[in-house]
């Protein structure tokens, strides 16, 4: 008899795998720092908007995070970075991730595909 998992217990049992392998131990964190930078914030009671639909890591070990309404997340091992319309991304509906040989993120969206390049070239 074959046993199937829903979606929501396949991406729980990916992110515990990701955050225990990935990091080094607890990280202290100041609490000023904290009221700093954005979090990624999932409420109860909000099904539709903010949810997470998908997840990469990157060659450089950052964790990147797609939403719906509420844009794509990067986090470096300290922090979270957000990126909306407001910072080039042609909708804030996030829902696939890739990166390719080259180091750039490819960001699959509700409108269509965005780049980032994460490579800083000198």
């Amino acid at each position: 008899m074959k046993k199937y998992f829903s979606q929501t217990q396949v991406f729980t049992f990916l992110t515990i795998i990701i955050f225990g392998t990935a990091c080094n131990g607890p990280v202290k964190k100041d609490l000023q720092e904290e009221k700093e930078h954005p979090k990624l914030i999932k409420t109860i009671g909000s099904p539709r908007y903010g949810n997470v639909q998908c997840s990469l890591q990157d060659k450089a070990g950052n964790i990147w995070f797609g939403t719906t309404e509420n844009g794509l997340y990067k986090y470096d091992g300290k922090s979270f970075s957000r990126f909306l319309v407001a910072d080039g991304l042609i909708s804030n509906n996030i829902y696939c991730l890739l990166e390719d040989k080259d180091g750039k993120i490819w960001i699959g969206t509700h409108k269509g595909l965005c780049l980032y390049d994460c490579l800083v070239l000198k």
